[in-house]
């Protein structure tokens, strides 16, 4: 038999499936979608690789592969498939998204491990002393070996007992992440004389099955021996058995409460659910305002998912969102509910994918890399808030969540929901184009949305200095004195945003990156937030050697300060990125905002988002203008979701909630309409000026991002891709594009690195995917720019 093998560490433009050998040794270790070790190149060394496809036909020209690395297969034929369809669409290797696929735990790494070969005579005595150690064992890490011996140079030792023969050095593949297991007793048939004490533990197994060896010797009474002497005689069997480690074992999950759908409700229910067992592909967006009671119709559909032996995924946005969603469907759905997001240790999100690997999960709930789970059999797919950014990733490969999500839909034969009060413009665009627009108009029993106020900063004089504007802080003071919860939205973390030079104006910098850093007062230091660079405040200008520095701008930290010096009694919880970095944090920290604990939550847009807190009925919005000051091409729609989505935060219980934004420039029109949670007035006017200005819908964005450690060089290798781009159109007239730059970006400078970006208005579709490839290829072909790293992103700024 013959595999088709895809292998790790090649290069964009040789990056091919290979053809090798199953020895007859390895026939039944290696299957489709496992990962194997095989010989590459004329040095032969070797290579871990992934099985794309086995055939039954031999070939001695073929070389063999030299090991299977699973027990089974660790994709499904989905995902090889998904991989091949992902590489030609993100440009990036098989490898690069078959690793995306992952759980990192599950990752392997080489680890160098030492053993004794021989006796040899000229060994000094520091030598024949970790010689005799290696001689009683048969495989010691480098790390073990160090331990044993604190007062050696144990790596000048070992490289000359490997050198003398005495010692050899092997290299192996281990897992990142050992699976937990526990051991258990079982009781077997057995018939001979028992001690009173072994008695006792054979009848307790025969009453209650096989049990923990733990819980067996603490029932029982007993010592670990009597149990090992049960081995022995053939009484009973000890063994192991895998435990999954529960990310949420300790949370507490609330009651399922009963939902009856409104009558709004159950009419999008139900045209939603004649897509379910259609088995043909549909993709539908759901607009609801804030607090239509979106989650219940979810919930209801994946509800009848289930029933029917079919399994779901649901998405959310961000990791914030994700204790909520949680504990919603484990209410509804136990512990068929499986959970993947970067807030869980490396150990959890093993198990987790495990879990769905297994078929133990039929939901899986998480953030953008969720949709890459193993999960089979899917019967309907679920992303809220649809039009958040992150769902697209930063990192090799840049794969959108909803584009990979209509990729698994089409597979599956199965409906896609989108869902949004602000969906992204060309969401809503298809869908009225393709009358898959489905709506929610009105709050769930009746509620009403907030009414909003605009407080104008300009009149605020006697507050100059202050985050927070009198209007705003009496309306804090009414919820502190009712009992009553507030959120303030401040989207900067940091205590200030910058220190700048009062004489010269420039303002202290990164010296990895192009861009200010910002003050944090809880450990004193200036911090990068791109680069995470920390440093002590300068005491002069580093540009002009000013004394006269001084710090500009609020953010998260100092918000809390000025909160705790007006109202010293209110319980305050930021969250930010520097306070939520520790394992289930958000879930902490949500849990007890829910619980009352706090009268004030502050944040960055991580609390402005998909939080349902029947308490809170004042929202604050202290950083508008900054919202309205991005000068990219989807600005105005980022800043219209964020001030609309942290509105609907309020009144969403039973009393009427209240909304302040406070503003430089009240009657902005992005303001206004978001004031109105008018997203239909805002959608008809960003669609007029989008079609003026040529941007989605009507067109397609690719932009083309190049980094070096050299700013000629970065600058140097966009331009050649341009030529090369400009070449290539001109062999197909009939694909009309538009290309500009190269630019740097408005932080051109990030951890070293130098960037500049292409941006390309064309169609979207198999021709530009081909285009591109093309491109690629001739670009890396030319070696000097192989230091120029460069990547292709579909409609990102």
């Amino acid at each position: 038999m013959t595999a088709l093998v895809v292998l790790e560490k090649t290069t964009f433009s040789f990056d091919r499936p290979f053809s090798y050998n199953i020895p007859s040794s390895l026939s039944e270790k290696v299957f489709s979608g496992s990962r194997v070790l095989v010989p590459f190149g004329s040095s032969n060394r070797q290579r871990m690789g992934v099985v794309l496809e086995i055939n039954a036909e031999n070939s001695e020209n073929l070389k063999d592969i030299k090991a299977s690395l699973d027990s089974g297969a660790v994709f499904t034929p989905e995902q090889l498939i998904l991989a091949r369809e992902l590489k030609e669409s993100l440009f990036c290797t098989y490898f690069d998204v078959l690793k995306a696929m992952l759980p990192t735990g599950l990752n392997l790494k080489p680890v160098k491990e030492y053993s004794y070969v021989a006796d040899s005579e000229d060994l000094s005595e520091e030598e024949k002393k970790v010689a005799s150690y290696l001689k009683k064992r048969k495989k010691v890490r480098f790390s073990t070996i160090l331990s044993n011996f604190p007062d050696i140079d144990v790596s000048s030792v070992i490289s000359s007992l490997i050198e003398k023969g005495a010692a050899r050095e092997t290299e192996t593949l281990k897992r990142m992440v050992g699976d937990l297991k526990t051991k258990y007793v079982s009781a077997l048939e057995f018939e001979g004389k028992l001690t009173p004490k072994q008695s006792a533990v054979m009848d307790f197994l025969r009453e209650n099955g096989e049990l923990p060896l733990k819980e067996l010797l603490y029932f029982c009474a007993v010592g670990k021996s009597v149990v090992e002497n049960l081995v022995k005689v053939g009484a009973v069997k000890l063994f192991e058995k895998e435990n999954f480690r529960d990310p949420y074992e300790n949370v507490e999950i609330p009651e399922e409460k009963s939902i009856t759908l409104s009558e709004e409700q159950r009419k999008v229910y139900l045209s939603l659910e004649e897509k379910l067992f259609s088995g043909v592909y549909s993709k539908t967006l759901l607009y609801g305002v804030t607090g239509s009671g979106k989650t219940a119709v979810y919930l209801e559909l994946i509800k009848k998912t289930v029933e029917s032996g079919k399994n779901a995924i649901m998405l959310v946005p961000e990791i914030s969102l994700t204790p909520a969603a949680v504990k919603k469907f484990k209410a509804v759905f136990g512990s068929s509910v499986a959970v993947l997001h970067s807030g869980l240790s490396l150990s959890e999100r093993l198990d987790e994918w495990k879990r769905i690997k297994e078929k133990k999960a039929s939901i899986v709930v998480g953030t953008r890399s969720a949709i890459l789970s193993p999960l089979e059999n899917i019967g309907v797919i679920v992303i809220d808030e649809a039009h958040e950014t992150s769902y697209v990733s930063d990192n090799n490969p840049r794969y959108s969540a909803v584009s990979v999500a209509e990729l698994r839909a089409r597979y599956n034969g199965c409906p896609l929901l989108l869902s949004s009060a602000t969906p992204l413009i060309e969401q809503y665009y298809e869908a009225e184009k393709t009358s898959s627009l489905l709506k929610l108009k009105n709050r769930y029993n009746n509620a009403s949305l907030p009414e909003v106020f605009v407080i104008d900063l300009k009149g605020e004089r006697e507050r100059r200095g202050k985050i927070i504007s009198s209007p705003l802080a009496e309306e804090i003071c009414y919820n502190l004195e009712n009992g009553e919860q507030t959120i303030l939205l401040l989207n900067r973390r940091g205590y200030n945003t910058a220190l700048t030079c009062m004489q010269c104006g420039e303002s202290v910098k990164c010296p990895s990156c192009s861009a200010p850093m910002t003050y944090h007062k809880a450990n004193e230091s200036l911090v990068c937030h791109y680069c995470g660079r920390m440093t002590p405040p300068p005491e002069k200008c580093p540009e002009c050697q000013s004394e006269y520095i001084h710090y500009e701008g609020a953010g998260t930290q100092s918000l809390e300060a000025e909160l705790k010096e007006l109202f010293p009694k209110a319980k305050v919880l930021r969250m930010d990125l520097d306070t939520t970095q520790r394992s289930m944090a958000h879930e902490e920290y949500l849990s007890a905002f829910g619980k009352g604990e706090y009268d004030i939550l502050i944040g960055t847009q991580m609390i402005a988002k998909g939080l349902d807190f029947e308490k809170v009925t004042l929202v604050g919005v202290l950083s508008a203008d900054s919202l309205l000051s991005s000068s990219d091409w989807s600005a105005n729609s980022k800043a219209f979701s964020l001030l609309t989505q942290v509105v609907g935060r309020s009144g969403r219980g039973g009393k009427k909630g209240r909304a302040y934004i406070q503003s430089f420039a009240g009657d902005n029109p992005i303001i206004t309409v978001a004031r109105r949670q008018d997203y239909e007035a805002f959608y008809s006017a960003e669609l007029r000026n989008r079609k003026i200005m040529l941007y989605p819908p009507f067109c397609s964005l690719w932009s083309v991002q190049f980094s070096s450690e050299n700013a000629g060089l970065c600058l140097e290798a966009a331009k050649f891709f341009l030529k090369t781009a400009s070449e290539k159109a001109k062999e197909t007239p009939d694909m009309p594009l538009q290309i500009l730059g190269p630019v740097p970006p408005p932080v051109e400078k990030v951890a070293g690195k130098y960037r500049q970006k292409l941006t390309v208005k064309c169609r979207k579709g198999k021709q530009m995917q081909k285009y591109f490839s093309e491109v690629l290829k001739e670009y890396y072909n030319n070696k000097n720019f192989s230091e120029v790293s460069v990547s292709i992103n579909t409609n990102r700024d």
